[in-house]
């Protein structure tokens, strides 16, 4: 078992480098899948690195997508545990991901949109997608759904 400090000091490293790159993603959900038994330690880097103040448009973009890739990984991997996390703090990382920059702008609203989190909260009492519309406003073609209440 590796040293819990390492591990969390690897996966900020991973969170920080993250770009476009499908690649990149991947590598971090591997590593976070690989240390579930921290996935507590884990989950609050990713809330950080989106909460740091110098964090820019772009990463935090990419953490949102790396959110989708993850959540994928832990899915098909059975980590429910995981996916119920994820869940429980997905409004405040959309909000942290759409938050509005100096000059007003909300740029990364689109990309929350794109991403689609639905799957993932099959058979929850809410879907992830409220979460976004709520943070992000509805998208502009966006076709009525049935949620559960």
């Amino acid at each position: 078992m590796q040293d819990p400090f390492e591990v969390r000091m690897r996966f900020t490293a991973l969170l920080r480098n993250l770009n476009a790159s499908q690649t990149a993603a991947v590598k971090a959900a591997q590593l976070a899948l690989k240390h579930k038994d921290m996935h507590e330690d884990l989950h609050s880097c990713i809330l950080e690195q989106l909460s740091e103040d110098d964090g820019n448009v772009n990463s935090r973009a990419n953490i949102m997508c790396f959110v989708e890739v993850f959540l994928e990984a832990a899915r098909d991997g059975g980590q429910q545990a995981l996916i119920q996390m994820m869940h429980r703090d997905l409004a405040e990382i959309v909000q942290l991901v759409t938050r509005c920059e100096e000059n007003g702008s909300n740029i990364n609203a689109p990309l929350v949109r794109l991403v689609r989190l639905d799957p993932w909260c099959a058979g929850s009492v809410c879907c992830c997608w409220r979460f976004i519309l709520t943070a992000t406003g509805p998208p502009q073609h966006a076709r009525q759904r049935a949620y559960p209440d």
